[in-house]
């Protein structure tokens, strides 16, 4: 993606680039792992911790006996039973650290509980920007819960990913998100800021009715309600199915301004392209979601300021998130300024490209 950037567009405050590589050294990794494993299942669950360096992998664990001696396997993103031979026993009572390769190692902590039902999943600590924009990493230092877990073939059973999904509770310690509260919210603060957001994702569940789920969002952290800016991308749930562009600004009358497409969300990986601003469309894969035409969510001189961005929810100020956590797998997130005429057909095909290889891995 950044060879069919140009170089005004990089240069510009709000040009973002994400993207998540495979592990080969800290040099070349794009996410960083928390150190601490996140658990599920039933029992005292195990604090399953990470040594050594922590680049971007896949690592699941999973048990199939308790007990003085568990059994357990892991896998490195290659599939289960690794060249390397991660499958064996430990004596929880006395503990054990298992070498998983490149140096790093997995650290299984005495007296832990390690049920046949539980599982450890790595997940996510900061997604590096890529094109070199200071304070703009995406931390999950913001969320509570099991984080965005790492897969390294989630999406299309291919393509590196995290995946975002809910637990459960709708609570901000059940779900999931990664967020900035420096440089990306800066980039769009002032009065109807237009700029575009790019993904390359799929979701692996749709919102159920009543509920909308939110992929991308800005928002405002001083108060307890959503009586301050708010922009973000979601999904209406079963009944409303759309996507849908909002923007929030309590000093406006009305306070709302949406965009609301007539195109139902699907479970296929996809490019999705959210024009925000005076001509807001979202488009799939190329296609407008609104065939009728774009509309306006611009909201005029009012209350401008935006502290903070979130992929993954959208927190209402101090208000915990509730019913807004996407179930769905991202590789790919691109943030851009107005693109000039024609540059949509250079930088759409760029994403189709690598969902061009998550689609060859589904048919194989």
């Amino acid at each position: 993606m950044r060879k069919v950037l140009t170089a005004a567009e990089q240069a510009d405050s709000r040009t973002f680039y994400y993207d998540l590589k495979p592990y080969v050294s800290g040099a070349t990794a794009s996410l960083t792992l928390s150190a601490t494993l996140e658990a599920f299942g039933t029992g005292t669950l195990a604090n399953v911790t990470l040594t050594g360096p922590l680049t971007f992998r896949q690592i699941t664990i999973t048990y199939a006996v308790g007990g003085a001696n568990p059994q357990y396997r892991i896998d490195c993103g290659d599939g289960w039973n690794a060249s390397t031979g991660f499958t064996g026993t430990f004596v929880a009572a006395a503990g054990a650290t298992v070498p998983i390769g490149g140096g790093t190692s997995v650290v299984f902590p005495a007296g832990g509980a390690y049920n046949a039902d539980n599982i450890h999943w790595s997940k996510a600590a900061t997604w590096t920007e890529l094109i070199g924009k200071a304070n703009a990493s995406l931390t999950d230092t913001l969320s509570g819960g099991h984080g965005h877990r790492t897969e390294a073939h989630g999406m299309g059973g291919v393509l590196p990913s995290l995946y975002m999904f809910n637990s459960g509770a709708g609570t901000a310690t059940s779900g999931t998100y990664l967020a900035n509260s420096l440089a990306l919210p800066t980039a769009v603060s002032g009065v109807d800021i237009a700029f575009e957001i790019w993904m390359l994702a799929e979701n692996w569940g749709l919102p159920p009715a009543g509920k909308t789920w939110v992929p991308f969002g800005y928002s405002h952290t001083l108060v307890a309600n959503n009586s301050k800016n708010i922009i973000n991308l979601s999904m209406n749930g079963a009944g409303a199915e759309a996507w849908v562009i909002a923007r929030l600004d309590g000093g406006a009358s009305p306070a709302f301004a949406r965009f609301i497409s007539t195109f139902k969300p699907d479970m296929s990986p996809k490019v999705i392209r959210a024009v925000v601003g005076s001509n807001s469309q979202v488009y799939v894969n190329g296609l407008p979601t609104r065939p009728a035409g774009n509309q306006s969510t611009n909201r005029g001189p009012a209350t401008t300021s935006l502290d903070q961005c979130i992929l993954g929810a959208l927190p209402f100020g101090t208000t915990a998130p509730t019913n807004s956590f996407p179930q769905m797998r991202i590789t790919t997130l691109l943030l851009t300024p107005p693109l000039a005429a024609g540059r949509e057909n250079i930088i759409g095909p760029a994403l189709a490209g690598r969902r061009a290889q998550s689609v060859a891995g589904m048919a194989g």
